[in-house]
């Protein structure tokens, strides 16, 4: 007797962990959407299965390089928006919204993660964003802070 009950709790143990497995494998899965675009360094275009929408990185601000005011746009900018491009067009990204889930323009407002590295910081870190933290959309301001005291170190 006792030993059955031992199985039966193994087993139960076994089953769990499957499930919460699969419960992970397929939330990974199936919020993964491909960056169809790049506009510039803080602004994307993503395939949410067939509806293209606008995103725009929370907590980054990257140089200007597609304004209509041509005079504002810089070198920076569009090293900035080469920078994105290289690691997010028709790539595979995971995207979270924070509070507030649109900006005036409409804009969808997320946090991009790639292979679950927080882009929004990444761009910081590597010298191509600055830190723009806009209440209530504060959910990884430390880590976006972080990323600029990394890259001024």
């Amino acid at each position: 007797m006792r030993k059955l009950i031992s199985n039966s709790a193994w087993m139960a143990v076994l089953v769990a962990i499957l499930i919460v497995i699969a419960m992970a494998l397929n939330q990974n899965t199936a919020s993964l959407y491909r960056v169809d675009r790049v506009i510039d360094g803080d602004t994307i275009i993503v395939d949410l299965d067939g509806n293209f929408e606008i995103v725009r990185l929370i907590g980054v601000d990257s140089p200007e390089s597609v304004n209509p005011n041509l005079d504002l746009n810089t070198p920076e900018g569009l090293q900035a928006s080469d920078y994105t491009k290289e690691n997010l067009l028709n790539k595979k990204v995971r995207l979270e919204t924070d509070i507030q889930e649109r900006d005036k323009y409409g804009r969808l407002l997320a946090y991009v993660f790639i292979d679950e590295e927080l882009f929004n910081a990444k761009i910081i870190m590597d010298g191509y964003g600055e830190v723009l933290i806009i209440p209530p959309n504060v959910k990884y301001e430390n880590k976006i802070r972080e990323a600029y005291y990394k890259k001024a170190k």
